[in-house]
């Protein structure tokens, strides 16, 4: 009877033990397994996007860099296709090219498309991702995807807005000119990035 009576002890504290961790477990915040998310601050309204870490590992560590340094502070969106992409990262408000470092390795071959509202990198001549600009697809790119048909001239997608879409279609709406290095997908006005900041981290 004893005995019983001990074993019972010890399988009602087991149970009740097993019982406190899936407690825990799930009441744990989920932000502790979500994606990084960051806030871009633009002359015209803020938008969120969250970072697909997982997919792109490196492109985001490199993106996060930047960010964290300030390296986007000031900068400008430098091109616009209305309702193919909007591009920025690398110009001054004075429309001086910054440097941005080296650049990456192209993870453009993680599987993610090009669909709308998606964040991707820029990419460089010879196929790798540049090092700090990136583009904001307006539309659908699906001919940027890596694929059977593509595999010298895609790019990585490597996050998506989530928040602040009537922002886009704000600064999508602006007029194009001709101006400088640009050919008729210039900004009638200047579009600026304040500032990126980081809401949550991963």
């Amino acid at each position: 009877m004893i005995r019983r009576t001990l074993l019972f002890r010890s399988i009602s504290h087991w149970l009740a033990a097993a019982l406190l961790c899936t407690l825990c477990w799930t009441c744990l915040p989920s932000t502790a397994w979500s994606n990084p998310t960051v806030r871009f601050i633009t002359s015209h309204g803020d938008f969120d996007a969250e970072l697909f870490e997982s997919q792109a590992p490196a492109t985001v560590e490199n993106f996060l860099r930047h960010v964290q340094r300030g390296f986007y502070r000031g900068t400008l969106f430098h091109r616009l296709l209305p309702g193919v992409l909007l591009q920025g990262g690398t110009y001054s408000t004075q429309w001086k090219l910054k440097d941005a470092g080296d650049a990456i390795a192209n993870e453009g071959d993680n599987g993610i498309s090009h669909s709308k509202w998606t964040l991707a990198m820029s990419r460089t001549r010879d196929g790798a991702s540049s090092p700090a600009e990136f583009f904001i697809n307006l539309g659908d790119n699906s001919d940027f995807d890596h694929g059977p048909d593509n595999t010298a001239h895609f790019t990585c997608v490597f996050g998506e807005v989530s928040e602040g879409h009537d922002t886009l279609r704000r600064m999508a709406a602006t007029g194009v000119i001709s101006g400088g290095d640009f050919i008729g997908d210039r900004p009638t006005e200047d579009l600026i990035l304040k500032d990126i900041i980081l809401l949550t981290d991963h």
